[in-house]
């Protein structure tokens, strides 16, 4: 069962858990333990070696409540560490009754686990930016149910078709942050009939760049803790500075609104060329 695999992918006793230290993530581990205790894989290997694995079993569930307590309680490090634990049994459980399968099945997880990362974290980017269409809005809604029946292929060890499906939807993904970069990104001469069409170019490129700001982060992980507090406060005052804006620009104020607007997105760019990202204006 591919769930095994997964539940191989965890640091090993002492290492850090990195940026993976967060509620969410937690409790995905807690849920993927639980999959695998009810699962045929872990009857197959108590069949094959009841002597070696029945304790192992026993530690990992400890482990899996323990973790969920600590969880509950908000302590989210230990709860991390408690898991991955459990996760580690696990892995030793199943590497006692198929070694050589296992290997290949936690290579092909890891890949799973690696891509699913990176399709959530753009979604999440494309969500926490905002501005969406209702048309948009209902494809990012499609593409977290298509993440979700990949999850539950690759829970039930049906690895192919788990890709399969995870790959068609990050395509997807992929194209649908294209497509809202685009129609936030106005390609003009900069020479404008009224001050109201030069706001309106200024707001869809405060918002282009919010996206893009998002994905920048996403991509990195959290990882890069001096960028995160970098752009949490930049992108909290450029948020601030754009409400203004949208009330001077409502008010007809629209020579105030544009540079106002301008001092939002000069925020952004901060944060954008300390991503690495090269932004030519």
């Amino acid at each position: 069962m591919l769930l095994a695999g997964c539940l191989t992918a965890v640091p090993a006793s002492g290492q850090s858990t990195g940026n993976t230290v967060s509620p969410e993530m937690a409790g995905q581990k807690a849920h993927m333990l639980e999959v695998f205790f009810s699962s045929y894989r872990l009857r197959e290997a108590l069949g094959l070696n009841p002597d070696a694995v029945r304790p192992l079993e026993t530690e990992a569930r400890a482990n899996l409540a323990d973790g969920k307590a600590a969880l509950a309680d908000g302590r989210i490090t230990e709860a991390m560490e408690l898991l991955d634990a459990g996760m580690r049994a696990v892995a030793r459980a199943i590497a006692l009754t198929s070694p050589e399968t296992q290997w290949d099945a936690q290579a092909a997880s890891d890949a799973f686990v690696a891509q699913r990362r990176h399709a959530k974290a753009y979604l999440a980017a494309i969500e926490r930016a905002g501005h969406l269409s209702a048309a948009e809005s209902a494809d990012v809604a499609s593409l977290h149910a298509r993440l979700d029946e990949a999850d539950r292929q690759f829970a039930g060890g049906d690895l192919k078709p788990a890709r399969e499906t995870l790959d068609h939807a990050y395509r997807d993904i992929v194209g649908l942050v294209s497509d809202i970069r685009r129609g936030h990104t106005v390609v003009v001469s900069r020479v404008f009939a009224t001050p109201r069409d030069e706001f309106e170019y200024e707001r869809r490129r405060n918002r282009s760049y919010d996206l893009l700001v998002q994905i920048a982060l996403a991509e990195r992980g959290g990882g890069q803790l001096g960028l995160a507090a970098l752009a949490a406060r930049l992108t909290a005052e450029s948020e601030k500075l754009r409400d203004q804006a949208e009330q001077e620009g409502a008010g007809g104020q629209f020579a105030t609104a544009i540079g106002t607007m301008e001092h939002a997105t000069e925020r952004l760019l901060v944060v954008l060329r300390a991503s690495g990202l090269v932004m030519i204006e």
